[in-house]
């Protein structure tokens, strides 16, 4: 099982306040999903949705597509492809989330 290191004061980092809550649960989602499925910080299009669902009563604002570029414009994540796959990159992923080969090794 691998760990999602989040810093203490993650909740209160600018970047985080100014995404808002919903961008900062897909953000937290996102680190969640790269850890379980090893992706090295990578996360498809595809999966988006699924790690911030939305509701049709929400405002459209909060929808994960748009949640996801609040999170790039702030730097926390950015467009990105991996073998053709389009998808998002964690910012600094491996600077603090252990790589695919360190958790296989």
């Amino acid at each position: 099982m691998a760990w999602v290191k989040l810093d203490d004061h993650f909740p209160d980092h600018p970047k985080v306040v100014s995404a808002g809550p919903l961008a900062g649960w897909l953000y937290v989602s996102g680190l969640c999903y790269c850890n379980r499925l090893l992706t090295n910080g990578f996360i498809p299009f595809s999966q988006v949705a699924r790690l911030a669902p939305h509701r049709e009563d929400q405002d459209l604002r909060d929808s994960p597509g748009h949640l996801a570029i609040r999170l790039c414009e702030l730097g926390l994540w950015a467009k990105s492809e991996h073998k053709g796959v389009p998808g998002f990159v964690v910012h600094d992923f491996l600077k603090y989330q252990p790589s695919k080969k360190k958790v296989l090794t």
